[in-house]
């Protein structure tokens, strides 16, 4: 699981800081692997609703989330605990 982080205007992947363009790669570079790789918006810390929407629709169109289903919204503590997405049968 990949997860994308707003922190006020920065953004990050697994928590290495990026920029738009490197978004859009990972996120496309992401939905052709096979399986593809499970993608995650936490933008519980976005400095506005529309740098979350921005983010997310970028997510959405480079990582082709709405075609695979292979993405999610929520914060990576959710994610985390969310029970079914770790073990031996999770591939990451």
């Amino acid at each position: 699981m990949n997860i994308v982080a707003i922190h006020g205007s920065e953004l990050t992947w697994n928590g290495v800081s990026i920029d738009n363009a490197v978004l859009r790669k990972y996120s496309a570079q992401s939905a052709q692997l096979n399986p593809a790789a499970f993608v995650v918006l936490d933008a519980t810390g976005a400095d506005s609703c529309l740098t979350a929407v921005k983010i997310r629709d970028e997510i959405d169109v480079y990582g082709r989330c709405r075609s695979d289903g292979v993405c999610g919204q929520g914060s990576a503590e959710a994610w985390e605990r969310a029970g079914g997405l770790s073990g031996p049968n999770w591939i990451e």
